[in-house]
């Protein structure tokens, strides 16, 4: 890697101040904010290699992700140590990597859209302050809806029609 930036905005994953009591949402833009949330992370650089057999890689690599979800309604959870309900937040996520110089290689230009489930687990005031752990993200998505497109490439002949994927993710000290 030779030169890059990574971009990351993340809107609707704080938290409401407990101490406040809130009225119905009237305005389009209070039921935004109550009710859904999203994600957007787009890493540009300039690569001389991509550790594969090609040789002389020396690229622009366009990655971009976008991811809307809902907060459906909280469940109140029995008293624990951890965390006062339980929130699931559903979302679709939108991906695409473009290496307009390597056209000929269909994993670096895609396009896919998923869908799936998240569950912040110490999204809680007690953990606010604890940036890894209020930022740590239980997830399950299924990737393929409408399967993967090949914008600048040719399709392969082996490309799988959809995945799961199911982890953790988790972030430290984003500024």
């Amino acid at each position: 890697l030779w030169a890059g930036i990574d971009i990351f905005y993340e809107w609707g994953v704080e938290l409401d101040l407990p101490w406040v009591v809130k009225g119905r949402p009237e305005k389009i833009s209070e039921w935004i904010r109550e009710y859904f949330w999203g994600e957007y992370y787009g890493n540009y650089n300039w690569r001389d290699t991509n550790f594969s057999s090609v040789d002389g890689y020396h690229a622009w690599v366009y990655n971009s992700s976008l991811t809307f979800g809902i907060k459906w309604p909280s469940l109140p959870l029995p008293r624990n140590p951890i965390n006062d309900d339980l929130l699931l937040m559903p979302y679709v996520r939108l991906e695409h990597v473009t290496v307009p110089r390597r056209s000929d290689l269909s994993f670096d230009n895609r396009i896919f859209v998923a869908a799936g489930i998240r569950w912040m687990p110490f999204r809680s005031y007690q953990f606010q302050n604890n940036e890894w752990l209020f930022l740590t993200k239980i997830f399950a998505e299924y990737v393929g809806i409408g399967g993967a497109q090949y914008p600048l490439a040719k399709e392969p002949a082996n490309k799988p029609s959809h995945d799961w994927f199911i982890g953790i993710k988790t972030s430290y000290k984003r500024f």
